[in-house]
């Protein structure tokens, strides 16, 4: 049996990804009374501390109160509300102002890379995670990027010097790991690739050096751009809500064949016009990359798609600067415990 610890993280996560799957408000004010009434799941487990042993409950009633405050969370910002750019604060903030049951909480772009690994989970994705230390010939050679291709001017590279050679570089996006992850699987499969990559880019409000990408890859028989589009219009309306229009345009990508980007329509708050945003590329997986893999590209087909996670992030809670999520401000973080 898992122990307490488990218990509540599990809850925590479950929530989430039932939050994000729910269709209306209906389900979602069902699902918030069976957590967190008075005869909920919650209250259930918060009852389970008194048998755990005196010297255990610190620990286990920190996690307890970490998860009470996820979900609580969950519910409270349906609607996304305006967040505060630091410099908007008072200056003058003390612990006395509010009782505190822990000192920390997960980052803004945590709690929605871990929302999102949830919606995938729920469609029959694998997490895998990924080195962000890569070489040319994943990162470039085998996704059709040659030395020659001009996006490598556009993407910048950051190399790290190791022994005598200048070949291993900080990954400019996720989709190396297309390689790598079969090199010990054979289709079917559903993959999801969440990681940290780097450009040199210049900064700005929507631009920075290091940031989150999601690859995700699907190989299978028979898989067509219907199922591409079917999936993606389903993950951005889980995270995002039903009434969410999207749609999509062609776009050329040299590592999948055709290549499409992913708009959708939305307002960044309450009482502003809805507007087309363009959220994340994707396209059929190109044949030259699926023989890069040893798939056969006569038997199976798939399809990659790659997500902005920071920009996803600033849609979802309502930010207006990427800069704030990585500027270390507690006032500005506090906003999403």
């Amino acid at each position: 049996m898992e122990n307490l610890n488990e218990q509540f993280r599990n809850l925590a996560r479950d929530a989430e990804a039932r939050f994000a799957a729910a269709k209306s408000e209906n389900e979602r004010e069902a699902l918030k009374q069976e957590l967190l009434s008075r005869k909920g799941k919650l209250a259930d487990l918060f009852s389970l501390i008194r048998e755990v042993p005196e010297s255990e409950r610190s620990n286990i009633g920190k996690i307890a109160n970490e998860t009470k405050d996820r979900i609580e969370r969950l519910f409270g910002t349906t609607d996304r509300p305006k967040t505060v750019a630091p410099e908007q604060m008072k200056r003058s903030v003390t612990w006395q102002r509010e009782a505190r049951s822990h000192l920390g909480s997960a980052h803004p772009i945590s709690q929605f890379l871990d929302l999102t690994q949830h919606v995938f989970e729920s469609m029959g994705f694998d997490f895998i995670d990924s080195p962000e230390l890569e070489d040319e010939e994943h990162n470039f050679d085998k996704l059709n990027i040659p030395a020659d291709h001009p996006v490598r001017d556009a993407w910048d590279t950051f190399f790290v010097q190791r022994g005598s050679s200048q070949d291993a570089i900080l990954r400019t996006h996720t989709s190396p790991m297309q390689i790598r992850a079969m090199k010990n699987r054979k289709p079917p499969v559903r993959i999801i690739v969440p990681g940290r990559v780097f450009r040199n880019e210049a900064a700005n409000a929507s631009h920075g050096s290091t940031f989150y990408q999601c690859e995700g890859i699907v190989i299978d028989k028979s898989i067509t751009l219907t199922d591409l589009m079917g999936t993606l219009d389903t993950v951005i309306k889980k995270i995002f809500g039903e009434k969410i229009q999207t749609r999509f345009r062609p776009h050329h990508y040299a590592f999948v064949e055709p290549g499409m980007d992913v708009d959708m329509k939305f307002a960044p708050s309450k009482g502003k016009e809805p507007r087309w945003l363009e959220m994340l590329g994707s396209g059929m997986i190109h044949p030259d990359v699926l023989k890069h893999m040893g798939v056969d590209p006569s038997v199976y087909s798939g399809f990659a798609f790659g997500l902005g996670m920071d920009r996803l992030t600033m849609l979802y809670w309502n930010i207006d600067d990427i800069r704030y999520s990585y500027a270390g401000n507690i006032q500005f973080l506090e906003q999403f415990r």
